[in-house]
């Protein structure tokens, strides 16, 4: 088979215009408020080394990074186990077996909850080791994991399973969902990179207005929202297709 990548986004657009009353309030609880807790409480991540970086200097990265998430882990976990678990409630409330309510499809949700995080750190661990290893081996890994989620959603499979099922599924698609997995990634950086970069020139101009800076701070955490809600009911459209086609 064939993605239709077009007829997903459209299809994507009419869950859109036709549950925003459900999806608004549920993506500013779950997606939102996260994501405005991390721009406001968490320290800028360590600048990478330029191309060409000794071995040192990598090192000395590598270990910056390592002492910003143990420095921060006591906000970075629960910031993202409740943007994690707003992704699966939507996944679930399209994909999942209930009454056809929100409150059930939240409270399903939260009841698969351990084995989609489970699955989503054994797929994450793929797609790392796979970038670690050669850039192109972790981008495939990527696509053929993208519907791990809505697998588990779906169809409540095991852990393991669940991450089985996504290969079965994303079979011979894998370099067409790695270039979705990898638009929704650079959508996610750099759609908001312009209001992060605007509150900098401020502080760093000495016109730092309180109200201009959370203005801007409330911006780019709805753009980070609406892009995991995007690509969240995009992700609910592919698996639609692949699961038919399978």
């Amino acid at each position: 088979m064939r993605l239709d990548l077009s007829a997903a986004a459209a299809e994507a657009w009419a869950m859109w215009r036709a549950d925003r009353a459900i999806l608004l309030p549920l993506a500013g609880l779950l997606l939102f408020v996260p994501s405005l807790a991390m721009i406001l409480f968490l320290p800028d991540v360590p600048a990478r080394p330029p191309t060409g970086a000794g071995v040192d200097e990598m090192r000395a990265f590598n270990a910056a990074i390592i002492a910003w998430f143990r420095g921060n882990v006591l906000l970075l976990a629960p910031v993202l186990l409740v943007s994690s678990f707003g992704q699966f409630a939507v996944l679930g409330f399209y994909l999942g077996r209930h009454d056809g309510t929100l409150a059930q499809a939240l409270v399903r949700a939260l009841a698969l909850l351990p084995r989609y995080l489970l699955a989503m750190v054994v797929s994450g661990g793929m797609v790392f080791g796979g970038l670690l290893l050669f850039i192109l081996p972790g981008f495939y890994l990527a696509g053929r994991t993208l519907m791990v989620g809505a697998v588990i959603a779906a169809e409540p499979l095991p852990a393991l399973r669940g991450v089985e099922r996504s290969f079965t599924i994303t079979r011979r698609q894998g370099f067409t969902l790695a270039g979705v997995w990898l638009l929704a990634v650079a959508a996610a950086q750099l759609l908001g990179q312009p209001m992060l970069l605007a509150e900098q020139a401020l502080r760093a101009g000495g016109a730092a207005n309180p109200v201009a800076i959370v203005a801007l701070n409330l911006l780019a955490a709805a753009v980070s929202a609406g892009v995991a809600l995007a690509f969240t009911l995009y992700q609910v459209a592919l698996y639609r297709q692949l699961a038919a086609a399978r």
